[in-house]
C-alpha cells in the first residue's frame, strides 16, 4: 500500500445530500456533490478501517466499511512528525530560539524546517452579505494588498465568497480594485461555517495552509456546526485568521482561531492589513517528531500562535 491514498466514492442513489469518510474513527472529509473524492495519507505498516457514509435527502444513510491490513516487513517504524507553521509577534529578532516542553518531550524532537520548501497556500473567505456592505471599500483595498503580497511571495491563493451559499472566484480575472467591488452582490443570508468548510476542500498537498475569514461572524444559514467545522479544520492542519468587524463578536469563532493556531484582527483599515501581512511574513516551519500527547512551544519573551487543539 502507498502512503498517499485517493478514494473515489460512487453512490448508487439519488438525492445525495452529503458523503463523508472516516479513517480509523477520524473524519477525513465531507463532500456535498460529486465527484466524492477523498485524499489523505496513512501509515502503510498499520491496519486501517475506512468508513464511508452517504446521507440521503429522506434521512436514510448508506454505509460501507472497509478494512486494510498493514504491510508486514522487518522495518524500523517511521518517525511520525507534526508540522507546524507558527506566527511570531511582530518585531521579534531572528533566528528564533524555539523551546519545546511537555511530558517526556526531548529537545531533539523539535526540528527547524526551511520555510521556502513549503509554499504558502491561503484561502480567502469573503462575506458579501448585506451587513458587510459598509466595509466594502476598506475590504477591497486591503484584499488587493494581500493579493499583491501573495504574488510576490509566490503563494497560492484561492477565493471563496459567500452570502446564502459559498462560491469560488477565479483570481485570474482580478486585476483592479473595481474587479473586487463587483463581487459584492448579496442575496441575503450568511453561511459563515459552511463557507469555511468549503474552503478547506480547496487545499492541495502543501501542509502550510492558511484561511483568512473576512466576516462579522453573523451566521444565519449554515447547515454545519462549530464542532464539525473544528474537526475538518484540525484534520486539514490549516490555521484560521478571522478579520472581524468592530461591532460584532463570536466566542466560538475565537476558539476556532486559537485552537487552529490563528488569531483575530479587528477592523479592515490599513493598520489591520499591515498586521496581517507582517504576521504572514513571520511564519516559521517546524517539525515535532514522535510526540504523542500535548506539548508547549515558545520563544523567550515573544508571543507566538500555533495549533493547540487540546485546549479547545
Amino acid at each position: 500500500m502507498d502512503r498517499d491514498q485517493t478514494f473515489v466514492v460512487v453512490v448508487a442513489a439519488d438525492d445525495v445530500q452529503r458523503v463523508q469518510m472516516t479513517l480509523d474513527g477520524r473524519l477525513m472529509g465531507a463532500r456535498r456533490s460529486a465527484p466524492y473524492t477523498f485524499k489523505f495519507s496513512w501509515d502503510p505498516q498499520r491496519n486501517h478501517e475506512v468508513r464511508v457514509e452517504a446521507i440521503l435527502g429522506n434521512g436514510n444513510r448508506l454505509v460501507q466499511e472497509l478494512k486494510f491490513g498493514g504491510l508486514t516487513a522487518d522495518l524500523v517504524e517511521d518517525v511520525r512528525s507534526t508540522y507546524l507553521f507558527p506566527y511570531v509577534e511582530t518585531g521579534s529578532e531572528q533566528p528564533y530560539a524555539w523551546q519545546l516542553e511537555g511530558e517526556g518531550v526531548q529537545p531533539h524532537q523539535l526540528r527547524v524546517l526551511d520555510i521556502a520548501d513549503y509554499p504558502l497556500q491561503i484561502n480567502i473567505v469573503l462575506d458579501i452579505s448585506g451587513s458587510m456592505k459598509p466595509f466594502r471599500q476598506d475590504l477591497v483595498s486591503g484584499m488587493f494588498r494581500l493579493l499583491t503580497y501573495l504574488r510576490t511571495a509566490q503563494g497560492r491563493a484561492q477565493w471563496v465568497i459567500f452570502d446564502e451559499r459559498p462560491q469560488t472566484v477565479d483570481l485570474a480575472r482580478v486585476n483592479e480594485e473595481r474587479d473586487l467591488l463587483s463581487l459584492f452582490q448579496s442575496r441575503g443570508k450568511s453561511v459563515v461555517l459552511d463557507s469555511v468548510s468549503a474552503s478547506i476542500e480547496l487545499f492541495d498537498r502543501s501542509p502550510r495552509r492558511v484561511i483568512v475569514l473576512l466576516s462579522d461572524g453573523a451566521d444565519d444559514g449554515s447547515r454545519l456546526g462549530y464542532s464539525h467545522v473544528a474537526e475538518l479544520l484540525e484534520h486539514s492542519g490549516a490555521s484560521l485568521i478571522w478579520m472581524k468587524t468592530p461591532q460584532l463578536d463570536d466566542r466560538e469563532m475565537r476558539k476556532l482561531t486559537q485552537a487552529s493556531g490563528g488569531f483575530v484582527i479587528t477592523g479592515y483599515g490599513p493598520e489591520a492589513w499591515s498586521l496581517l501581512l507582517q504576521r504572514l511574513s513571520s511564519q516559521s516551519g517546524l517539525a515535532v517528531d514522535d510526540v504523542e500527547g500535548s506539548f508547549e512551544l515558545s520563544i523567550k519573551k515573544n508571543r507566538i500562535w500555533y495549533p493547540q487543539w487540546w485546549r479547545r
